[in-house]
C-alpha cells in the first residue's frame, strides 16, 4: 500500500483529514486531500440513499416486484427472480450471486435469506434508470453530489482527474492504474476523497 488517505467524522462533522504516501509505488507524487480512490463497494450505500431518497417522495415502492418495471433477460430462465424487490436489492437478500456472467443463477429463494450480492444492486440500477429515463450519474449529481459541494466525486471517470487519482492494486498485488468507468455500476463505480466521503455524512 503505497498510499493512504483519512477522515475523521466526529458527532457529525469531519474533525480531521490526513492522507500519507504517494499516488502509487513507482512515482514519488505525493496523496492529497483532493486525490482520488476507487471506493469501490461504498459505491452501494450511496446508491441506497439515492433509491430511498426517491422512495421517501413516493417515487418508489420498495416492495414492488423489480419485474414489473423491467424484465431481465440474464434471469429470465429462473421465475423466482419476479419476487426480487428493492428492499430485498439494499438488504442483500435477492439471491443474486455478488458477481456473475451472462446468464445468472440464484443461490435462494428471494427474502429468505443474505447474500451479499453486487448483481443486484446492478439490477435495481437499470430498473431505476429505465423508469427514470436518466443515467445513474445523472441522477446522483441531482439528488447528492450537487445539493452537498461533492465536486470531487463520481461514478463515472472524469478526465480531470487524471492528475491525481490513486493507483490500486490487482489480484496479484501488481500496480493497477484507476478505473476509468465509462458508465456507472452502482454496486463499484465510485470515485472520491476521503475528505469528500466524510463530509458529506453530516448533510445526508
Amino acid at each position: 500500500m503505497p498510499g493512504l488517505s483519512m477522515a475523521v467524522v466526529q458527532n457529525g462533522r469531519v474533525v480531521w483529514t490526513g492522507a500519507f504516501g504517494t499516488v502509487n509505488d513507482s512515482a514519488n507524487t505525493p496523496l492529497d486531500d483532493g486525490t482520488i480512490f476507487e471506493a469501490a463497494s461504498l459505491s452501494k450505500p450511496v446508491f441506497a440513499y439515492i433509491i430511498l431518497r426517491l422512495a421517501d417522495r413516493g417515487e418508489f415502492d420498495l416492495d414492488r416486484p423489480l419485474f414489473e418495471m423491467l424484465e431481465y433477460p440474464r434471469l429470465a430462465h429462473d421465475d423466482r427472480y419476479k419476487q426480487i424487490t428493492a428492499r430485498m436489492v439494499l438488504s442483500h437478500g435477492t439471491g443474486l450471486p455478488n458477481w456473475g456472467g451472462d446468464t445468472l443463477a440464484l443461490r435462494f429463494n428471494p427474502g429468505t435469506a443474505y447474500g451479499y450480492s453486487g448483481e443486484g444492486f446492478v439490477f435495481r440500477q437499470k430498473v431505476l434508470e429505465r423508469v427514470t429515463g436518466r443515467s445513474l450519474d445523472e441522477l446522483v449529481r441531482r439528488e447528492l453530489f450537487r445539493p452537498l459541494g461533492m465536486t470531487r466525486s463520481s461514478f463515472v471517470w472524469q478526465e480531470r482527474f487524471a492528475g491525481d487519482a490513486a493507483y490500486a492494486k490487482d489480484w496479484l498485488w501488481n500496480v493497477a492504474p484507476v478505473n476509468r468507468y465509462a458508465e456507472a455500476n452502482a454496486a463499484a463505480s465510485l470515485l472520491t476523497t476521503a475528505a469528500t466521503t466524510g463530509g458529506s455524512s453530516r448533510r445526508c
